[in-house]
């Protein structure tokens, strides 16, 4: 990364899933572990959904599952998503672990630049689950998706963190770890850093930067 750049720096927009909570695995087993087998999901219909859907909202990935069920009445739709994006959020939300090195690093950085968390997870859901790891007193806000249908809220989220903090693109950092991210990154200008992991599987050739370890946040700040 140009040390020039980051030097300008002063917000840092953290995803959730990935990058704050190693909960991306326990994410991906939730969905094959919610459904009843009277409902007859098989898991690779939702392997299917997720690999093309995986970054979206639990909404718009329930909502895809069953719309390709077959089911067409628009009540029963919404009835079944909001049924089971509950069951969804009880399940992950009793098992969200830190990622190496965030839980040591998160306090010095608060101390350095401003922090948001910037996620697609529901917005009341995610304040609880940042509120149960005892970290929400770390960040200005914690931004989520405000709406079920909403598929474009990162790239909101980013814009409005510019618009609070009186700041320009590239004096913002987002970190995340999927494709979702580096797209809402680009479409506002502000620099972005992905987290390579399993499932993205980010290498060097991607031809941005990678932050394969947390703690490298620091180095890149005080260059």
């Amino acid at each position: 990364m140009d040390l020039e750049i980051v030097k300008k720096i002063k917000v840092v927009a953290f995803d959730f899933d990935g990058v704050i909570a190693d909960s991306n695995r326990l994410k991906r087993n939730a969905w094959f572990q919610i459904f009843p087998e009277s409902l007859n999901i098989k898991h690779e219909e939702i392997q299917e959904i997720l690999d093309f859907k995986g970054g979206e909202t639990r909404f718009v990935i329930l909502r895809e599952i069953f719309t390709k069920k077959g089911i067409t009445n628009e009540k029963e739709i919404e009835s079944f998503v909001n049924e089971y994006a509950q069951k969804f959020d009880e399940r992950v939300q009793g098992g969200a672990i830190f990622m190496p090195e965030v839980e040591e690093i998160l306090p010095r950085l608060a101390s350095q630049v401003i922090l948001y968390i910037n996620s697609a997870t529901p917005t009341e859901s995610l304040c609880a689950i940042v509120k149960k790891m005892g970290i929400i007193h770390y960040f200005k806000d914690v931004l989520g998706n405000p709406g079920t249908k909403n598929t474009e809220s990162k790239k909101d989220n980013l814009r409005l963190i510019l618009e609070l903090e009186k700041v320009t693109p590239e004096e913002l950092l987002f970190i995340g770890d999927h494709q979702i991210d580096r797209a809402a990154a680009e479409a506002i200008g502000c620099q972005f850093l992905g987290v390579p992991n399993e499932f993205n599987k980010w290498s060097e050739e991607m031809g941005f930067f990678l932050l394969p370890h947390f703690s490298m946040i620091e180095s890149y700040l005080k260059n």
